[in-house]
């Protein structure tokens, strides 16, 4: 089996490795996980959408937070909780949401923003 590419933050693999297609980006992301390879940490991508505040939209930023690490756990739990309480309201998939729960979830998706920010260390 070959590998399709290369990336590492070693210096000696890129000088020793011209057998291989090796290439040395910024930010290599893989399973929606970004890993910057000259601080040698992991960052998280996270994009919402400003269209109208349904339960639609809910579900939608929900699942395009992907975190196969679980880095994001307590992110994530909190706008399923959030979720879990719009089903208690009985709305329809493309109902505007009451007002109390648009601006909690504006509130919410604009703190989102900030996972952004978080970078984690790699460890071995």
């Amino acid at each position: 089996m070959s590998l399709h590419k290369w990336c590492s933050n070693t210096a000696e693999l890129a000088v020793n490795g011209e057998s291989y297609p090796f290439s040395n980006p910024e930010e290599t992301k893989t399973l929606d996980v970004v890993w910057k390879s000259k601080t040698d940490c992991f960052c998280f991508k996270v994009a919402s959408e400003e269209f109208g505040v349904t339960k639609r939209l809910v579900l939608s930023t929900i699942a395009r937070v992907f975190d196969p690490l679980g880095i994001l756990g307590p992110v994530v739990s909190k706008a399923k909780i959030f979720l879990q309480k719009l089903w208690f309201l009985n709305l329809k998939w493309d109902d505007p949401l009451p007002a109390k729960e648009a601006d909690e979830w504006l509130q919410f998706s604009s703190a989102l923003q900030n996972v952004n920010d978080i970078e984690v260390d790699r460890c071995i």
